[in-house]
């Protein structure tokens, strides 16, 4: 972990699918994706504020990093210090892989996290969910309509949006772009 090496085999364990596999939300296959790379890296620790549980970035299986409990992989961050603290935890050289999530909508929130982590080459994993364009069933004030495009005018930054699919998004094919994206962030982020 400190010489910031990858584990063996470790894009082995992202899921696959297949054309049989019924579709489901982008967020859920993500879900998938942090379990499957926590299986198989030590390193990974991250979390959301208090969202987890809906943008599905909670690792279940695990519990959480606080006091005394050093052994945790979920984070809780609140709103204003998510991306800072992951950025800290990159730049402390340590061999951990820090990721932070919140809904798209929020991401101005980070904003400043976000920019930093690229001009300071941190490698922070930004998750960012329920980035639909269409009204779901949190109306309309997480659409994020501007907000993509606003995180690509950030200087340096890559932003990932799988097929641009949405949580509406349930195509078994999804599963496949987000492993991509996936792989990409960590060989990244290394």
């Amino acid at each position: 972990m400190l010489e910031k090496k990858l584990p063996e085999g470790w894009a082995d364990a992202l899921p696959k699918a297949t054309p049989e596999d019924k579709g489901i939300a982008a967020r859920l296959h993500s879900q998938d994706f942090i379990h499957a790379l926590t299986n198989v890296m030590p390193e990974l620790i991250g979390g959301s504020v208090d969202l987890a549980p809906s943008n599905m970035t909670l690792v279940k299986f695990n519990g959480d990093f606080s006091e005394g409990s050093y052994e945790g992989r979920n984070m809780r961050f609140g709103i204003r210090e998510l991306g800072t603290a992951a950025n800290a935890i990159s730049v402390h050289k340590k061999g951990l892989v820090p990721y932070c999530a919140t809904c798209a909508i929020f991401s101005d929130y980070p904003r400043h996290a976000i920019r930093l982590s690229v001009l300071a080459i941190c490698g922070t994993i930004f998750v960012t969910t329920h980035n639909a364009i269409a009204v779901d069933e949190d109306s309309s004030t997480h659409q994020p309509i501007e907000t993509i495009p606003s995180l690509h005018m950030t200087p340096k930054l890559t932003v990932k949006r799988p097929a641009n699919c949405s949580d509406h998004c349930e195509r078994p094919a999804n599963c496949s772009e987000i492993a991509g994206t996936y792989k990409f962030a960590v060989e990244n982020q290394i």
